[in-house]
C-alpha cells in the first residue's frame, strides 16, 4: 500500500510499523470480522421492532403517516399499530406503506394489531 509505505518511510529506524505490528493474516481476519459485524448490524437493525404503537385514531398523539415516518427514521425492522378498539390506524398505515413500496423505498415489516378493551365484573 503506497500510503502505508510512505508512513513507514517516515518512521525512525527500528520503529514499529503497521506491517510488522499486524501480521497479514490478522489483517485479513480483521477484515472478515468487520464484514461479519456489518452483516450482524443489519440483522440487529432488522430485529429492532416496536410492537405497541398507538396513533391518533385512539389515544396516541401521532397520525398514521407520522408513525410510519418515525418507524423509518428510527430504522425499525418492524412495527405494529395497536390502537384501542379500532383498526383504522392499521388501514391507514397499510395504505401509506403500499404507496411508499411503489416508489421503491426499503420498508420495515408491519404487523396490524388492535388492543381490545374488555370488562369483567366491573374491572378490566
Amino acid at each position: 500500500n503506497t500510503d502505508e509505505a510512505s508512513i513507514n518511510a517516515k518512521q525512525p529506524a527500528g520503529a514499529e510499523t503497521a506491517s510488522n505490528i499486524i501480521p497479514e493474516e490478522t489483517a485479513a481476519s480483521a477484515a472478515q470480522v468487520a464484514q461479519t459485524a456489518d452483516r450482524l448490524g443489519r440483522y440487529v437493525r432488522e430485529a429492532v421492532c416496536d410492537l405497541h404503537i398507538h396513533t391518533n385514531a385512539s389515544d396516541g398523539f401521532e397520525s398514521p403517516s407520522q408513525v410510519v415516518v418515525q418507524a423509518l427514521h428510527r430504522g425499525l425492522g418492524g412495527f405494529s399499530v395497536t390502537d384501542h378498539d379500532t383498526v383504522q390506524g392499521d388501514r391507514d398505515v397499510i395504505m401509506i406503506l403500499d404507496k411508499l413500496q411503489q416508489v421503491g423505498l426499503p420498508l420495515p415489516h408491519f404487523v396490524a394489531g388492535v388492543e381490545l378493551s374488555t370488562a369483567y365484573d366491573g374491572g378490566e
